[in-house]
């Protein structure tokens, strides 16, 4: 279910005309990003996942949800040439996409680090997570 979401995420991020200037990624990918970057990078990883049986907080209450909690895991890359504020900028965009994104996600918390300059990548990284509770009506026999 997660990684279905998490794909299903990137490809909505991807096709966000507000977002068309970032790219969008996995975390953990084989392939190799290019250096230097481009365009700004946005790497998505789980970190430890909680399945609850039932719903609390964001205003549901239904016994018929279930959710499954999970801090969404962030490496926002830019350009070298582009600043290391500009990792903010992208980190906070990103941010408010999550919170207009609906579909039974509900955003707990945000927080990141300060930008560095990875010289690995050739480019300015800012790493950070968001605390995501992903609410799933429990199908019959599911509870």
């Amino acid at each position: 279910m997660l990684d279905e979401w998490m794909n299903t995420l990137i490809d909505t991020f991807s096709a966000d005309p507000a977002l068309s200037d970032i790219d969008f990624s996995r975390a953990f990918l084989s392939e190799k990003r290019p250096s230097p970057l481009r365009r700004p990078l946005a790497v998505f990883g789980e970190g430890e996942i909680h399945l609850s049986p039932v719903a609390s907080g964001c205003g549901l209450t239904e016994d018929t949800l279930k959710s499954l909690e999970f801090p969404l895991e962030m490496a926002v890359y830019v350009p070298a040439k582009m600043g290391g504020a500009s990792c903010g900028q992208i980190f906070s965009r990103i941010c408010e996409a999550l919170m207009s994104y609906g579909d039974g996600l509900c955003l707990r918390s945000v927080s990141c680090g300060k930008p560095e300059f990875d010289r690995s990548a050739g480019a300015f990284l800012v790493s950070g997570s968001a605390g995501i509770v992903l609410y799933q009506k429990q199908e019959e026999g599911d509870g």
